[in-house]
C-alpha cells in the first residue's frame, strides 16, 4: 500500500489504479471509442498496432476518429506496471490506423515542477518505426555553403530532439507552450519568434499543401497568420503575444482533447509526407542559427574584451554555440557578467572557458548534451576552425597549421588556443 500510494501522490489516481487492474486481469475497456491493449513489454513491431503518421494512403482528416490504447511498456523495481497511453488516428475511408502520439506530463520529462499545464503529448513512439529521411542529416549538405552550419547545430539539435534521434518530427505540447516543433523545437508562445517565422514561410511558399492540413490558415495584408471565419479573418499573433495561436493548435494546455490530438497528428503527418517541407524545416534551422550569431555582438562587455582598439582575441566557433544555445533556448545570456568574468580569465585557454561556461550557464538537462558533441565535433574537425569577427557579425576561418596567427590577432592568446585544439584532436 505504501508504494501505491506513493504513486498516485504523482500520478492521477484514477488512471493509474485502472491500468493495473488492467495488467493483472488484462480486461479491455469496453467503449465504443477506446481500444485499450495491456501488453507487458512494447511490441517489437508498432506496425502491428498501427503504422506511422505520412506513410500508407493520405488521410481524409474530415472522417477521421481518435482512439486510444494502453500499452504497459514495463514494471518499476517494485514489480508495479507503468501504463503508458498513446493515441491513434483511425481513417474512416480506408480503416488504417496512425500513431499520433503518447500521453505524457512535463513532471515525467523535467526536473522543474509544473503547477499547470503538466499534461500533453510527445512522439517519442517514433523511435520504434521506420520512417524515411525523418532525422537531420549534416552530410545531406556537404560540398554546400551551409556544411559548416549543418555541423555546427549537431550539438542544440540533440539537445532539443537527441531523444527521437534529432527528428523533424519531434513535437510536443506537455510544457505549456501551446505547441514546439522539429528538431529544434521552434515553440509557438513566442511572438514573432521561430515557429511563427516558420509558419509564416510555409504559409506563403507552400499554400496548397497547408491548405490540405490547415484550410483556415492564411497570411494577412500585414503578414500576420490569421484564421479565415467565412469572410472575416481573425488575426491569431502580433509583436505581443501568440496567445490565440497557441489556442488554435492547443485550446486547453490543462488537458488533452481531440482538437489538440487532431493538430499534432496532422504536424506529423505534414512533416513526414512532404520532403519539401522536410527540407524547408532543416535549412530554415540552420539559417535561424547562422543568421542568430549576429546576436552576440549585442553584449558589448564580450566585444570590448574580444575585439580590442589595438589586438584581437579568437572567440572561437565553439564558444559562439554554447552563446548561441543560450539565446536559442533561454532568449539571451542571463548572468552576462559572470559569463564576461569567464571569458576575461588569462589563465584559461577558451578549451577550459567552454567547459566553465556551459557548467555554470547551461540548464541541468543540457550541458553534458552539448559538452560531448561539441568535444565530439572539435576532434572530428568540424569545429574549433572558425572564430566570431566583429567586423563582418560572422565565423571566419582560422588555420591553426599556420605558425603566424590571422591579421590582428594576438599571437600568445593565438598560441595558447592552438596548442588546446590540437590536444583534442591527437
Amino acid at each position: 500500500m505504501k508504494i501505491l500510494s506513493n504513486i498516485l501522490k504523482k500520478q492521477n489516481a484514477f488512471r493509474i489504479i485502472s491500468a493495473i487492474i488492467l495488467c493483472l486481469f488484462n480486461v479491455k475497456t469496453l467503449t465504443s471509442q477506446t481500444n485499450t491493449n495491456c501488453l507487458i513489454g512494447i511490441p517489437h513491431k508498432f506496425e502491428e498496432i498501427a503504422i506511422s503518421l505520412g506513410s500508407g494512403k493520405k488521410i481524409n482528416w474530415n472522417n477521421i476518429e481518435v482512439l486510444d490504447t494502453t500499452l504497459v511498456s514495463k514494471k518499476d523495481k517494485n514489480s508495479i506496471c507503468l501504463p503508458k497511453t498513446f493515441y491513434i488516428l483511425h481513417n474512416k475511408d480506408d480503416n488504417q490506423k496512425f500513431w499520433i502520439a503518447k500521453l505524457t506530463s512535463y513532471i515525467e520529462n523535467s526536473s522543474v515542477f509544473c503547477k499547470d499545464s503538466c499534461f500533453g503529448l510527445v512522439n517519442l513512439y517514433q523511435q520504434f518505426l521506420t520512417l524515411n529521411h525523418d532525422t537531420s542529416n549534416a552530410e545531406l549538405y556537404k560540398n554546400t555553403t551551409l556544411e559548416y552550419w549543418a555541423n555546427y547545430i549537431i550539438p542544440m539539435q540533440e539537445c532539443e530532439s537527441g531523444l527521437t534521434n534529432r527528428k523533424f518530427t519531434s513535437i510536443q505540447t506537455y510544457d505549456g507552450t501551446g505547441i514546439t516543433i522539429g528538431h529544434l523545437q521552434f515553440a509557438s508562445h513566442v511572438p514573432n519568434g521561430d515557429f511563427v517565422i516558420f509558419l509564416k514561410l510555409l504559409l506563403e511558399r507552400y499554400p496548397n499543401t497547408m491548405s490540405q492540413y490547415f484550410p483556415d490558415l492564411v497570411l494577412n495584408e500585414k503578414n500576420r497568420i490569421c484564421k479565415m471565419s467565412g469572410n472575416q479573418c481573425d488575426s491569431l499573433e502580433n509583436d505581443s503575444t501568440t496567445s490565440l495561436l497557441q489556442k488554435y493548435f492547443n485550446p486547453d494546455p490543462n488537458k488533452i482533447d481531440t482538437i489538440e490530438i487532431i493538430n499534432f497528428a496532422k504536424w506529423v503527418d505534414l512533416i513526414q509526407r512532404n520532403d519539401t517541407i522536410r527540407f524547408a524545416l532543416d535549412t530554415f534551422g540552420i539559417l535561424l542559427i547562422k543568421d542568430s550569431i549576429v546576436k552576440i555582438s549585442e553584449y558589448k562587455e564580450i566585444k570590448n574584451y574580444y575585439f580590442g582598439e589595438t589586438t584581437k582575441r579568437i572567440l572561437p566557433d565553439y564558444i559562439c554555440l554554447l552563446m548561441s544555445d543560450l539565446i536559442h533556448n533561454q532568449g539571451k545570456i542571463k548572468n552576462v557578467d559572470g559569463f564576461t568574468r569567464i571569458l576575461k580569465n588569462p589563465n584559461l585557454n577558451n578549451l577550459l572557458k567552454f567547459q566553465i561556461l556551459n557548467d555554470c550557464c547551461s540548464k541541468a538537462t543540457r550541458k553534458s548534451t552539448l559538452f560531448m558533441y561539441t568535444m565530439k565535433l572539435i576532434k572530428e574537425g568540424k569545429l574549433g576552425k572558425r572564430y566570431y569577427d566583429y567586423n563582418t557579425d560572422t565565423l571566419i576561418e582560422v588555420d591553426y597549421e599556420n605558425e603566424n596567427p590571422p591579421l590582428g590577432i594576438d599571437k600568445t592568446d593565438y598560441e595558447f588556443n592552438k596548442e588546446a585544439i590540437e590536444r583534442i584532436r591527437n
